[in-house]
């Protein structure tokens, strides 16, 4: 198995290791010191063939569940060889190794600060779609959507049930609003905002200071909404056992208005109106189409070209400071980009 197979999971992590122990004649190690050391380096020599760190750029390139996975076992398995060598008082080329722990550290730290924001997300949605039409996800579409929404992203069942309970009433919890902002960002980027709140003085305030910190204006309600319209996009993943010419086939007999093949990302990209959203979704579920995501969304009519980097790393905080709050759900907005 090659080391940089997203599969890998906890066995099969320790048969690798076991594998590098003896392919490092680790096993004929007596002396518990050179043994730790020698782990210690092997791990080092791992980390360097993942390209650990903490940059926005490598989090974009590995941000898949799987691969998050794979490197929170391994980022365990190096904690604990850093752990046994410090209670046998062994420095492990001293700043080096505290810094490699320090990147762990902060890269799992990043991991589970952006599970954590989805998952609280994922969970408002839910409650709120069983608030507003019951329990049963045979007559309600929305929690439908919600949960599986919740399901590709790992949310656990127990987690997705308390909250449909939640929503019902069956036990006490927040009681979630939907609040929509519009305004103009910088640049005069159209920006759409939903929110789900608890507290409807706490978002706006948050909303218009943010909107406020980067010279952007909000408006009242209509202002920029009208550049928008719903559109449903379907992301499948193309390592599946299923040919291109077949899933564009379903997509567009489905009334699908464009497909995509993005090779970077290894994934179809399925966009229709809000009205065939359903349909294609339903036929790729028939044919035990796995997809990564499938939501309802907004899309832009014209667009604001940006081709200054600073401008669009600018808007991108912007964008990144409005979906950091936790009473935010989606942001749309029509800023396109052209990097210089």
């Amino acid at each position: 198995m090659e080391l940089n197979d997203s599969n890998i999971n906890l066995k099969e992590l320790k048969k690798i290791i076991k594998n590098f122990e003896l392919e490092r004649g680790w096993d004929k190690f007596r002396n518990p010191k050179d043994l730790s050391m020698s782990i210690a380096i092997e791990a080092a020599e791992l980390m360097e063939i993942f390209q650990w760190d903490t940059t926005d750029e490598a989090y974009n390139i590995k941000n898949s569940d799987k691969f998050n996975h794979f490197c929170e076992e391994l980022a365990d398995v190096m904690i604990y060889s850093i752990s046994l060598a410090n209670s046998l008082d062994i420095d492990l080329y001293g700043n080096i190794m505290e810094k490699l722990y320090k990147n762990i550290q902060a890269r799992k730290s990043k991991v589970d600060a952006k599970r954590s924001k989805i998952f609280t997300k994922l969970i408002k949605e839910i409650s709120v779609a069983a608030k507003m039409g019951g329990s049963s996800i045979e007559g309600n579409s929305k929690l439908k959507d919600a949960i599986e929404k919740a399901q590709h992203n790992n949310v656990p069942r127990e987690t997705i049930e308390r909250a449909i309970k939640k929503g019902v009433g069956e036990l006490t919890g927040d009681n979630y609003e939907t609040l929509i902002y519009e305004g103009y960002g910088p640049f005069g980027v159209a920006v759409i905002v939903k929110t789900l709140t608890d507290n409807k003085n706490r978002t706006a305030g948050n909303i218009r200071h943010i909107f406020s910190k980067f010279s952007g204006n909000l408006g009242s309600s209509g202002c920029v909404s009208y550049m928008f319209k719903e559109i449903g996009e379907i992301v499948v993943d193309r390592s599946q056992d299923i040919s291109e010419d077949e899933i564009m086939e379903i997509a567009f007999n489905y009334g699908a208005d464009d497909f995509q093949t993005h090779e970077k990302e290894n994934v179809y990209v399925i966009k229709s109106n809000a009205d065939n959203f359903k349909k294609i979704k339903d036929e790729l579920d028939s044919e035990n189409i796995d997809f990564l995501e499938a939501e309802i969304r907004l899309q832009a009519d014209t667009n604001v070209l940006l081709t200054s980097d600073e401008d669009i790393e600018k808007i991108e905080k912007f964008i990144d400071m409005l979906e950091d709050d936790e009473d935010v759900q989606e942001v749309y907005c029509n800023a396109e980009y052209e990097f210089e």
